[in-house]
């Protein structure tokens, strides 16, 4: 029969210091455990935490690493605008600062990760236009120019008209020549045409002529006078001498009335001696000297019975043209030749600029001569232009190497699945990074911090189930038996000699305890039982173990469970919360891509801005690639040309070799020109060493 060292009893079973072995694995809440499911419990638990941190570690890259001796996750190094940062909130921070833009080397502002640059003209502006081809910004003067004024020198052109400082203005009053003399006026025709000298000389000469032809007229040694007074004549008439026609008329009056009435012959009178516009002026008949708007007839005696006429140009002209040359002043303005016409909406040169009350147009001219503009409403020239374009360059070529990239497909094409750091030798640290939420389908970064929580966790659980084994391996130092003992120092042993699968200890009262019982050895093969006092120290290993608020009733036998808060969620048993540990490498997967999510937001706006850098790389190794070898002949002048095209650019290129005669050394020479860019030169020289 099996020997029992300990004491069976209703109250339980004790095993008196003894290992408790040969004990099956438990199934039931209340079922004793062997050694070997704590180990399998323990073993499962180290490889699970060995997996949350490597795949910590190779989810922030840049050099971070797991230590599973110690269960540490290393910083990652992540190098940013030229400089190292430790974890990924710091590289986000430096990433977002962006880059400065400045006007006229003031107003200068922070340009961050998705910031839009809006580049145009001042409200208002009609003059100025901005255009964006792809990442080309263009600046361009509009054909119609909408402008106050333009000055050039003394010469001031607006929207009253061209004014010369101290000579001679077109406004809408009218032209002011300044006291200077208008030459070339063609003769005018139209009633409001102005006239040239020419035309007042001939009405001059008219006058002259009508002056000397009415003195001519009164006859008697009448005499036309320079300033167009006719001298009074001398008329004999009947014996008796006058001097003007209305005293030779008396005189003649009374010869007439003394020869009679037959006598009735009057005189005639002319225009510019026409005989069909001739009259005949019958005594007592009245001839009216008149002019017009411009001459005037005057009549200049002061006494009866002479009759001075005087004829003076006017000195306000009314015509409807003045022509000189091929200039026309009219009632519409000014026209010069067929191409020049300046009217009340300003100057236009048919086929060349104009300056009108609509604006200045440069009709597609060059504007030269332009300076710097210094108001915003001021006009820019070439070279501010240029100036701006150089420096959004430089700025875009500066982020393209400062800023953290996507990488790349093996066909060039961006590839948002992965982000490269270029850290050193060591990896890249991202830091500063913000707590993320651990919980299922959460896609936010962890940081050192969280991983240590966990580790410390995964410590004490390790050291609380090293415990448990401790406790377990005591009891399993203890001896054993039921029934049978061969003598004191032998083994007691339950059922040796008997079938049977369980010990009942059960009596009529119902269930027994059994008391005294010495430690089981714990082990994945011993079959020992185990004391209540192993299975207290068990229980309470497994309730600091398990922690999360776990406890064990030594009156009711019970487990509480322990509540583990993981994310945002509670768990109540271990399997669960592992379970949601589990779940680290796809949170950390999620953390990592939503951090991708927002590196990709700021990287967008940088790959829009370094596309033209693209371009330009591209071109570059096209041209590069364009630079064929020339043969190596000795003595010879050797060419080669080649073509290429990379990542949807091309260039052609063309290299020169001389060769010295004994073949010993050439020196070769290409140059290379490409779709995008500056050409390329390449110069070489190679060699033989003996």
């Amino acid at each position: 029969a099996p020997v029992f060292a300990g004491k069976l009893t209703a109250n339980g079973l004790d095993a008196n210091g003894e290992k408790v072995t040969n004990v099956g694995a438990g199934t039931a809440a209340t079922d004793a455990v062997n050694k070997g499911q704590l180990d399998a419990l323990s073993t499962s638990s180290n490889n699970k935490t060995d997996a949350l941190g490597n795949s910590t570690a190779n989810n922030l890259g840049g050099g971070s690493s797991y230590d599973s001796t110690t269960g540490a996750v290393s910083s990652p190094t992540y190098t940013v605008n030229g400089n190292n940062v430790n974890n990924v909130g710091d590289a986000i921070t430096a990433l977002d600062k962006g880059w400065t833009l400045q006007s006229n080397g003031a107003n200068a502002a922070a340009v961050k990760a998705g910031d839009t640059v809006d580049i145009g003209t001042v409200a208002g502006e009609s003059n100025l236009k901005v255009t964006k081809t792809g990442n080309t910004i263009q600046y361009g003067l509009n054909r119609d120019l909408n402008i106050d004024s333009v000055t050039a020198g003394d010469s001031k052109l607006d929207s009253n008209g061209l004014t010369i400082a101290g000579g001679p203005s077109v406004t809408k009053t009218g032209i002011d020549a300044a006291g200077n003399t208008i030459t070339n006026v063609a003769a005018g025709t139209n009633a409001t045409d102005a006239v040239n000298k020419g035309q007042l000389d001939h009405v001059d000469n008219r006058v002259t002529q009508v002056t000397n032809t009415t003195a001519s007229i009164f006859g008697g040694g009448a005499k036309a006078n320079t300033d167009g007074s006719i001298s009074n004549p001398t008329y004999n008439v009947a014996g008796t001498s006058a001097n003007n026609v209305g005293d030779a008329l008396t005189a003649l009056d009374k010869a007439v009335t003394d020869a009679g009435t037959a006598a009735n012959a009057g005189w005639t009178i002319s225009a510019n001696g026409d005989a069909a516009t001739a009259k005949n002026i019958k005594p007592n008949g009245k001839v009216n000297f008149t002019g017009d708007d411009n001459l005037t007839v005057a009549q200049t005696s002061q006494t009866d019975n002479e009759g001075n006429i005087k004829v003076a140009l006017n000195k306000n002209l009314k015509v409807d043209s003045v022509t000189t040359g091929t200039t026309v002043i009219d009632t519409t303005g000014v026209k010069v030749g067929d191409n020049v016409q300046l009217g009340t909406t300003g100057l236009i040169i048919a086929g060349g600029p104009s300056i009108t009350t609509s604006g200045i147009s440069a009709g597609n001219k060059t504007i030269s001569n332009v300076a710097a503009g210094v108001s915003s409403t001021d006009a820019v020239n070439k070279g501010q232009l240029d100036s701006a374009i150089s420096s959004i360059n430089n700025n875009v070529g500066a982020l393209a190497n400062s800023a953290v990239q996507y990488d790349k497909n093996s066909d060039g094409s961006v590839n948002k699945d992965s982000i490269t750091l270029a850290g050193g030798a060591n990896g890249t640290t991202i830091k500063n990074v913000a707590n993320g939420t651990i919980a299922e389908g959460s896609k936010d970064a962890v940081n050192g911090g969280q991983l240590w929580t966990v580790q410390q966790q995964v410590d004490k659980n390790t050291g609380d189930i090293s415990n448990l084994q401790t406790d377990i391996s005591n009891i399993n130092n203890g001896k054993s038996g039921l029934v049978q003992q061969a003598n004191k120092d032998a083994a007691i042993t339950v059922g040796k000699d008997t079938g049977g699968t369980q010990v009942n200890v059960a009596g009529t009262a119902g269930d027994r305890t059994v008391t005294g019982v010495k430690a089981g050895a714990v082990t994945a093969t011993s079959k020992d039982a185990v004391n209540g006092s192993q299975l207290n120290t068990t229980n309470q290993a497994l309730v600091n173990y398990l922690g999360g608020g776990a406890g064990y009733d030594n009156i009711t036998q019970s487990f509480s469970n322990p509540t583990y808060n993981v994310g945002d969620k509670s768990y109540n048993n271990v399997g669960d919360a592992i379970g949601a540990l589990n779940q680290a490498d796809q949170t950390l997967n999620t953390k990592i891509d939503n951090v991708s999510n927002k590196l990709e937001q700021a990287f967008y706006a940088t790959n829009q801005r370094i596309d033209d850098v693209e371009k330009r790389a591209n071109a570059g190794i096209a041209a590069a690639m364009a630079l064929e070898n020339a043969p190596f002949v000795a003595g010879k002048y050797t060419y080669a040309v080649g073509a290429a095209y990379h990542g949807g650019e091309n260039a052609v290129g063309v290299t020169l070799r001389k060769t010295a005669d004994n073949g010993r050394w050439s020196l070769t020479g290409g140059v290379a020109a490409a779709s995008q860019g500056d050409p390329s030169v390449r110069i070489g020289i190679s060699g033989v060493i003996d």
